[in-house]
C-alpha cells in the first residue's frame, strides 16, 4: 500500500479509538477492519493494538470489529476472554502458493492451528480465500486446499467465508509490476474497471463458482460472501 519497503505502522492508536468513540455516536452499528493497513496481529507482541481494540469493543455492542491477519499468533491474545463483537479473520491460500508469492508467511498448517484454537476458545472467526489467483491447474490446486481446510476446521464453528479473486488498484498494480518484473501474476489477461485490475469477468464468474460449490460440501451456502472486484471501487 505504501512505496516504503518498510512496515508501515501507525503509532497514534489511540486517536483512532476516539475518533470511533465519536463515530458511534451517529453511525450504528459500525463494522470497522482494523487491519486494513498492516497485520496488526502478527504484530502484536511488539504493538498490542488487538488488545486495545478487544477491551475497546468489549464497551460498545453496536461496533464490530474485524482483525484481519495472516499470522499465526492467536497465542498473542489467547489470554483474553472471546468478545461476541470481535472478528477474528484469517487469510488462507494453497501451500503451493504461499510458498511462490508470499513465502515469509506462515504455513497453511500454522494458520489452520490458531483457527482451530480461536475457535476452541469461542471466538467468531471468518475464513477469507482472497485472493484467488490464476496459478496452473488453479481448480485442482484449490479444490484440493478446501478439503485440506476441513480435514482440520469444523465447517459449523465459522462464522462465515468470504471470496475474492486477484485485484488490485491500477496504480498500485502499476507500481507492484515494475519492482516484480519477475512475477507471472502481473502479466495474465487482466481486465480494467473503475480504476482497478482484475481477471476478466468469466473468470473470476467461474473461479467463484468452482471454489463455492466446493464449500458447500462443508458449510452452508449461507455462510459465504463473494466480493465481486467491479462492485468493491477502489480508485
Amino acid at each position: 500500500m505504501y512505496p516504503s519497503a518498510n512496515i508501515v505502522i501507525f503509532v497514534n492508536n489511540e486517536d483512532f479509538i476516539l475518533e470511533t468513540k465519536e463515530q458511534l455516536t451517529f453511525s450504528k452499528p459500525l463494522y470497522l477492519c482494523i487491519s486494513y493497513d498492516t497485520d496488526l496481529l502478527a504484530l502484536e507482541n511488539t504493538l498490542g493494538y488487538c488488545k486495545e481494540w478487544i477491551l475497546f469493543a468489549s464497551s460498545y455492542p453496536d461496533l464490530i470489529i474485524e482483525i484481519r491477519t495472516k499470522s499465526a499468533n492467536f497465542k498473542s491474545i489467547a489470554d483474553l476472554k472471546p468478545v461476541s463483537n470481535v472478528i477474528l479473520a484469517w487469510t488462507l491460500s494453497p501451500d503451493s502458493v504461499i510458498q511462490e508469492h508470499e513465502p515469509l508467511t506462515p504455513r497453511l498448517s500454522s494458520r489452520l492451528k490458531n483457527i482451530k484454537e480461536a475457535l476452541s476458545s469461542g471466538w467468531q472467526v471468518r475464513l477469507c480465500i482472497d485472493p484467488i489467483l490464476n496459478v496452473p491447474d488453479w481448480k485442482s490446486v484449490y479444490l484440493e486446499f478446501i478439503h485440506k481446510i476441513f480435514e482440520e476446521i469444523p465447517g459449523e464453528k465459522l462464522r462465515e467465508i468470504s471470496l475474492g479473486v486477484f485485484r488490485m488498484n491500477l496504480d498500485y498494480f502499476k507500481n507492484s509490476k515494475k519492482r516484480r518484473p519477475d512475477s507471472y501474476l502481473f502479466y495474465l489477461p487482466m481486465n480494467t474497471d473503475s480504476g482497478m485490475k482484475s481477471y476478466p469477468e468469466d473468470l473470476e464468474k467461474e473461479m467463484f463458482a468452482v471454489v463455492e460449490k466446493e464449500l458447500e460440501l462443508f458449510v452452508s451456502k449461507e455462510k459465504i460472501h463473494r466480493l465481486f472486484a467491479n462492485e468493491i471501487g477502489f480508485k
